[in-house]
Parts: C-alpha cells; structure tokens; sequence
C-alpha cells in the first residue's frame, strides 16, 4: 500500500473512482464476464488500501470507522464503480468482524486487505420462511445443503460466507473451495452488479464463530453502506440533471429557468439532503444494537425510495435522450431499483420502523 487513505477519505475515494470508472469504462466492464477488472482491484489495495477500509491494521488493513466507509460508498455510487465493493468490504468483512471468530479473521482477512481475496455473503430468502440452506455434521465436517438466489458477486467471489440453518440455530459457514459450488450467473436489472443462484450440494464447509448472534449486527452494517451508496447514486443523478437543465436551450432559453424544471430539481435536491442526513447518522450514530438495528432500517428505507425517484425524475427531465441506452440515467436508475432489494427491501424496513414505533409508544 503505497499512498493510504487518509482523512480526507471520501475526497480521495472519489478520485480514484472517477479516474478509474469513467462512464465508458463503467460500459466496458459490464460486458466482461467477470463485470469487474480483477487488476484494478489490486492495483487498489496497493495504492490506496481500498478492500482494507474497514479491516483493523493487526490484519493489514486501516481500520476506517463507519462513518469514514459510508463516504467511500457515497463516492461509490455516484460513480456505479464495477467492483467486489459492497460484497467483499460492506458485507463479508463486517460479518467476518462481527462473528468474533479470531482465527476466521487471522485466515481471511490479510488476503482481502491485500485485495488478492474477494469474498461475498449468501443470505438465504426463503419464500416459504423456512431454511434454504441447511448445515449438517457429515463425518465430523460440516457440509451445506440448499441455494440461494441473488447472491452479489456470487459468481466470481473466492471466498463465500453462508447463513445456515445449523442443529443449534442459524450460523455463519464459509466456504473455501468456492469450485464445489454450482455458481451460475444472473441476468439482472443491474448489469454494474452481479448476482448469481449458487447452489450448495452437501458442500464442505467450516464454521465462522459460536453462533449466529453476530448476524443481525452485521447486516445493519452493510444497510448502512447501502444507504450511502443509494445517495451517491442519488447526487449524481441531481448533478447531471442539474448540468443538463442549465445547457439544454427550449423556446430560446435554457430549461432551467423554467418554473416547473426549477421546483422538480428543488424537490430532488430536498431527497438528495434528507436521505444523506439518514444516511449519515445511521453511520455515526453510538446506540445500543436495538437503536442501531432502527437507525440501519430507517436509512436503508429512505434513502432507497429517495434515489428512485431521483433517478426516475432525472429520466424525465432529461426528455428523450433521457430514455436512451447511450445515456447513462438509466443505469443509476437500475442500481437504485437494486439496491432496494438488496438485504431487504424499503417496504420490509419501514415495517421494522412501525413495528418499533408501535412499541415504543
């Protein structure tokens, strides 16, 4: 690692995204198999220390708090980076941290700060309630059985952190031998993050802590992360329009300086201002797991429903060149629409929020 992140984090993550993914480039790694440059990953974790954001330094990384990672996500997704992000740093190393289990964490950590590792947890969503995978002792290892659909970069991960249905209660399995997995890839909405149905066939598999307690937290971790990507993704799409409506010139002046343009980019940028605030101090906020647990919710929601309709109201502005392939509105757009369904969607957590209220008062 040459030149660390410092406290600037989310100025310098911003600048290594925008010289590394420029919309073109973001086009071209979409149409790779991989969907991401394997190199360039690397070549982060050596200049910059990226996949070791939020790996503490005894493992080899800088150990950013969350606040510091929800800018580096922000700068993400303004700029829809095609990379193992959100799985390897947002989800499986805060599940990894979380569990507790140090010798998981001296085996797997140290390789996905160097970036030479990626990993991606594959959380079950079982339609009927019930386990979609389940874990057994066979022969005194641990083997999985089940699948789970929509796994983020399930395809190419080398490392996969499963939740399980153990005898004693749902865990936390990795598994190493990522090629004893049938991983088949997804055509998704969202083609700058991959997805994949991976299939587990009474796979070997080691267990990651005592138990399961550590789940909930870690998931809250990376809604949070998602959140912030989600404003991001939210900005970029008030900047771009904004840019458009100064230049674009209709009855002999620029767009922007009609009344009703005025009061739909001022309505954006009300979105854009509240979902950062949720964003950010579900990010910083010192609770207890319950509050933070609510806090995780309430971001995940807002800011999901916020970049939507952002999105969807930068398409509108844009009139036609809008609704093209070459335009890039459509692509945050589709990552917004994502976003919302990844780790729950924002109907599911404004249910936890009532559900809270409801208690409370």
């Amino acid at each position: 690692m040459d030149e660390p992140f410092g406290t600037d984090v989310g100025d310098l993550a911003a600048t290594v995204f925008a010289d590394s993914c420029p919309p073109a480039r973001v086009r071209e790694l979409m149409a790779t198999p991989a969907g991401y440059d394997p190199d360039a990953w690397r070549r982060w974790a050596r200049e910059t220390g990226l996949p070791g954001l939020g790996i503490p330094a005894e493992y080899g990384g800088l150990g950013l708090p969350l606040g510091a990672l929800a800018d580096v996500f922000e700068a993400a997704g303004r700029t829809l980076v095609c990379a193992p992000l959100f799985s390897t740093v947002g989800a499986a190393v805060p599940l990894l941290l979380a569990s507790g289990d140090a010798e998981a964490a001296k085996q797997w950590l140290p390789p996905i700060a160097a970036g030479t590792l990626t990993a991606t947890v594959a959380l079950p969503d079982a339609p009927d309630g019930g386990p979609a995978v389940r874990a057994e002792r066979v022969d005194g290892r641990w083997r999985l059985t089940g699948r789970v659909e929509r796994v983020v970069d399930g395809a190419t991960a080398g490392l996969l952190l499963v939740v399980a249905e153990a005898p004693d209660g749902p865990g936390i399995f990795a598994v190493e031998d990522v090629t004893s997995v049938a991983r088949t890839p997804l055509m998704s909405l969202d083609l700058t993050r991959r997805q994949a149905l991976v299939e587990f066939g009474g796979v070997a598999a080691v267990r990651v802590g005592a138990d399961g307690s550590a789940i909930p937290a870690a998931l809250d971790v990376a809604r949070v992360l998602l959140a912030a990507e989600l404003v991001g993704v939210a900005q970029q799409c008030l900047d771009l329009t904004v840019a458009y409506a100064k230049q674009r010139v209709q009855f002999g002046r620029p767009i922007g300086s009609f009344q009703a343009v005025k009061q739909r980019a001022a309505e954006m940028l009300i979105k854009v201002e509240l979902a950062r605030s949720a964003a950010r101090h579900a990010a910083e906020a010192e609770a207890d797991a319950d509050e933070r647990a609510l806090v995780a919710a309430l971001a995940k929601a807002y800011c999901a429903e916020a970049a939507a309709t952002v999105a969807a109201d930068a398409i509108q502005l844009h009139g036609g060149i809008g609704f093209t392939w070459e335009h890039d509105a459509h692509l945050y757009y589709k990552r917004a629409i994502t976003n919302d369904e990844i780790l729950g969607s924002s109907a599911t957590h404004w249910a936890r929020v009532s559900d809270h209220l409801d208690r409370v008062f």
